[in-house]
């Protein structure tokens, strides 16, 4: 092997190696390979063999240049090849020494050894501190590895990450806390990033082309809420051009760039505003800040998606101002570009809608007027109390127009005053989402979310009472049936004790007649030695025989009268009994049809939109009551529960219950009132539930 130049260096490959520790010795014959270095060598005829020291699991990469085959042998028989290759993945087994040999082409070549799994910790990103390095890594397949730094956010504020590089392009990538934002493949761009909640996030850098060094910087960016703006006057037109430098504003959670100007107007004014794009780009949207940095309940008018593009370029704003000071007004454009923005008094603006003959400026404007007459119409219901319809018509308005944060707060207050406590919640979150400095939300969704808790407390007091109610219900039922059985058992008892007694008090008195007739007859054969024919005494005994038997039976039959008599009373009390029994079970079955409730309930999905605004931390199905009386409900789900098992619950006015039992279809039925289901059973066949509906039971 001769040295030669190092122009055949892999310092092309450079990357961070982690340095082995205290190797072992190497053989004499064979170059140690370095870390984070190449060797240059030189193949006339055979091989050229190179050792290195390794650890078990780790990764590293055999690189050489032009391609060679390689041939990797080490500790418990580990042996890769590799054919015409200018490079070779290894996972080691185990930790000792490894031997890499070089054969194939002749000249001169160069090798190099790759500490894959050696990353070096992240770096700390922090404002207007540029951080400036090199894809240098490879990662198992040979590609750079990507770039990885912490950013320390904090709750609420927006951050531009800024890449510029040298013969690299790279995708930005930020993530941690709910936030996943992604820039487009670009060697000179930035990213934009709203973060909702403090804490540490990851920025990462993939570079997708070329190797080469690059800059990351942090800024702090202008935004649309405090940022220097011109004024706009009623009667003025300006022409701009949007750019990404522009102050940034956040819309549907992501930070846009906006152009930004003032209003100076004054309570009740009425303006229109016109944002117009030349060609068929959309326009855009257009948006009013209140004086606290709020947004305008009809602050935002989209263009309509169901026209033609050259249909789309001009986007309309009917706003009334609701108090004095300076308002500000934004142009988002999402394809960037020049724009034209008008601001008009009213009469001249509704003179210039009429008169268009744009059917995207038609549709706009009848838009925003069927948006303020939502507005105001659940505005008027909220304050009346009718909480139903005024959730109603705000649920109609969002239909149109999703990002109006006033009235998402507006629909959560009607919701909640209906006790729909977590979707009140949800509106409030939204609200939020749209505008995090809406404190009307902020402080009605710790409201809501107080209210859900007692909510829940309350309803599991309520299931446990019922649970308890029905169990007392079930226990009174089961034991005047088993009275009811014992007393008959035990009238039963008696009556075949008292035969036995009469049996046993017969057969005593046979017994001694027979005793007596034994006895008589003895007599009598004493004196038949001295006198002939039939002897007076004997028949004198006859005739008091017969009269004793006679006795006797008579005794006998007496008892078993009573002993009969004694069964028929037990029989009698034992079917007095039953009969009552019977009729409490009978008016337990007797169905009353205006006690039958099963028509106010139904199955829906939680959230679903329906008049009964069912609330609770729910999700799935759940039976709702749709009607202001409380019920009694039973239900299975078929395929579970039905035929096996069920659910006997009351569910308040208006309110709701989880279904729990699987996804199979639900049979359901219901009673007036609580506890007030006489009898209930399911057919395992068709799963079909058998109830009864009964007047109010005494002691049920």
């Amino acid at each position: 092997m001769r040295t030669i130049v190092s122009k055949l260096c892999v310092a092309a490959i450079s990357a961070v190696l982690l340095l082995l520790s205290a190797p072992p010795a190497f053989s004499d014959r064979a170059p140690v390979i370095a870390d984070n270095s190449g060797l240059s060598g030189h193949i006339d005829r055979g091989s050229q063999s190179y050792v290195f020291n390794g650890d078990a699991n780790e990764a590293a990469r055999i690189s050489t240049f032009p391609k060679h085959d390689l041939d990797v042998r080490g500790p418990r028989g580990y042996h890769v090849r590799a054919q015409s290759a200018d490079g070779l993945n290894l996972t080691l087994p185990a930790q000792g020494q490894y031997t890499v040999t070089v054969s194939g082409q002749a000249g001169d070549f160069g090798i190099a050894l790759w500490r894959i799994n050696t990353t070096p910790p992240p770096s700390a990103l922090s404002i207007d501190h540029p951080i400036e390095g090199g894809f240098s890594q490879t990662d198992a397949k040979g590609q750079c590895a990507p770039q990885t730094f912490t950013y320390a956010a904090q709750a609420g504020e927006i951050t531009r990450f800024n890449f510029r590089s040298h013969g690299t392009k790279a995708i930005l990538h930020v993530t941690g806390n709910g936030v996943d934002a992604t820039s487009e493949e670009t060697s000179t761009g930035a990213q934009n990033v709203s973060f909702q909640n403090a804490g540490a996030y990851v920025v990462s850098l993939s570079c997708t082309q070329g190797w080469g060094n690059y800059t990351l910087t942090a800024t702090r960016p202008l935004l649309a809420k405090t940022a220097p703006a011109s004024a706009l006057a009623v009667g003025q037109t300006v022409h701009g051009a949007q750019a990404d430098t522009d102050p940034l504003y956040v819309i549907s959670i992501q930070p846009y760039p906006v152009e930004v100007y003032t209003i100076d107007a004054h309570q009740g004014q009425r303006v229109i505003a016109q944002l117009s794009v030349p060609g068929s780009k959309p326009a855009g949207m257009l948006h009013i800040l209140g004086p606290n940095g709020a947004r305008l309940p009809v602050d935002v008018q989209d263009p309509d998606v169901n026209v033609s593009a050259t249909e789309m370029r001009n986007t309309y704003l009917d706003v009334t101002f609701p108090a004095t000071g300076q308002y500000r007004l934004l142009a988002y454009l999402p394809y960037g570009g020049d724009y034209t923005l008008s601001l008009m008094n009213a009469a001249t603006g509704a003179q210039a809608i009429a008169g268009t003959t744009d059917a995207a400026v038609q549709r706009a404007a009848a838009r925003q007027a069927q948006l303020n007459a939502l507005a105001q119409r659940g505005d008027q219901l909220l304050n009346a109390g009718d909480n139903a319809g005024a959730a109603d018509a705000y649920t109609q308005y969002l239909s149109i127009d999703f990002q109006n944060a006033n009235i998402f707060n507006n629909r959560g207050v009607a919701l909640m005053r209906q006790g729909s406590f977590f979707y009140a919640g949800m509106d409030f979150q939204q609200a939020l989402n749209v505008d995090s400095n809406n404190a009307n939300a902020r402080a009605n969704l710790a409201l809501a979310q107080q209210a859900q808790r007692q909510q829940e407390q309350d309803a599991a007091n309520q299931r446990a009472e019922n649970n308890a109610n029905f169990l007392n219900n079930a226990l009174g039922a089961f034991s005047a049936g088993y009275d009811a059985g014992m007393a008959q058992r035990q009238a039963q008892e008696q009556a075949a004790q008292a035969a036995a007694q009469a049996r046993a008090q017969a057969q005593t008195q046979a017994q001694a007649a027979a005793q007596a007739r034994a006895q008589q007859q003895a007599q009598a054969q004493s004196q038949q030695q001295t006198h002939t024919g039939t002897p007076p005494q004997q028949q004198v005994a006859s005739a008091q025989d017969q009269a004793h038997a006679q006795e006797v039976a008579r005794v006998h039959a007496e008892n078993e009268r009573e002993a009969e008599a004694g069964r028929a009373r037990a029989e009698a009390q034992a079917r007095s009994q039953q009969q009552a029994a019977a009729e409490l079970e009978a008016r337990r079955q007797a169905h009353n049809p205006a006690n039958d409730a099963t028509h106010c309930l139904s199955v829906q999905e939680a959230g679903s939109g329906t008049n009964v605004h069912v609330g609770g931390a729910v999700s799935g199905r759940v039976l709702v009551n749709s009607c202001g009386f409380v019920v009694e409900a039973s239900w299975c789900v078929v395929g579970s529960e039905c035929g096996r098992s069920g659910n006997l619950y009351t569910i308040g006015a208006n309110s709701y219950y989880p279904i729990m039992g699987g996804q199979g279809q639900v049979r359901f039925a219901a009673c007036r009132g609580s506890d007030s289901m006489g009898s209930v059973r399911g057919a395992p066949n068709d799963g079909s539930i058998h109830y009864s509906c009964p007047d109010a039971l005494q002691g049920h």
